[in-house]
């Protein structure tokens, strides 16, 4: 599109929606101010091995409403659309299910929470040296059913619903959709850089802003100071999107 003359440059923004939108956003050579909320900040893709191979960038914190789930990390996390759910570190995600009320099935990978915890008003915040996305309990609870068709129940009938945070075992954190929903995300390629904001939900009004060229590029975006580097790594690329159902 770039050769053809018909963006800037190599970038583009991606806007999910949340849970609940049957369709999202993705806008090549430009950024949409009115998806998001506040500025977007700016933070160096991590290489891998010496390359820029994945849009791996450092989580630096984790808390759930007021507790703190892990602090001064330098932790890469992949953004992936493509992956469903969120992959954290196993001790970061057995310290949230301690305090969501979790029960984590081995057998599926993938942890199940009382459907009532949607209505729950604490956040998932995720930062990143400065920029910190907040995911909400509504979009971390996902309705799935039975291979019958039914909807899922605790063994004391309680409705039961899949959790959007698995553990990451020995593979690279992931940060997928149920992540990405709650983030306005520009991807630029050129800069080997991505910028983050809070997304605004079921915007009804669009502010297309052009995408430049330079080392300015992304409109709207501050760079942030003194970003984290990375520290911890996982190893193997996995599977991960594996779970069905119980």
């Amino acid at each position: 599109m770039v050769a053809d003359k018909l963006i800037n440059s190599n970038a583009y923004s991606l806007w999910l929606n949340d849970l609940d939108a049957s369709t999202g956003s993705i806008l090549f050579g430009g950024v949409d101010t009115a998806q998001y909320h506040g500025q977007l900040e700016t933070l160096p893709i991590q290489k891998e091995s010496g390359y820029y191979a994945e849009f791996l960038i450092t989580l630096t914190e984790v808390t759930l409403g007021s507790s703190v789930i892990a602090k001064d990390q330098a932790l890469a996390v992949l953004l992936d659309s493509g992956s469903s759910l969120t992959y954290l570190p196993d001790a970061m995600t057995e310290a949230i299910y301690e305090v969501v009320g979790a029960q984590y099935d081995s057998s599926e990978g993938a942890a199940y929470v009382p459907c009532s915890l949607a209505s729950n008003s604490s956040t998932l915040n995720f930062t990143f040296t400065s920029p910190t996305i907040s995911v909400d309990m509504n979009e971390l609870v996902i309705p799935v059913t039975s291979s019958s068709g039914r909807p899922l129940q605790f063994t004391d009938g309680t409705s039961a619903c899949l959790f959007g945070i698995a553990p990451a075992g020995d593979s690279t954190s992931v940060l997928g959709d149920t992540f990405l929903r709650s983030a306005y995300v520009v991807y630029d390629l050129d800069n080997n850089e991505i910028s983050l904001a809070q997304t605004n939900f079921n915007a009804t009004s669009t502010s297309v802003v052009e995408i430049t060229t330079g080392t300015t590029a992304v409109p709207d975006a501050t760079l942030v100071a003194n970003a984290a580097g990375v520290a911890k790594w996982g190893h193997d690329r996995r599977d991960r999107e594996s779970w069905h159902g119980i």
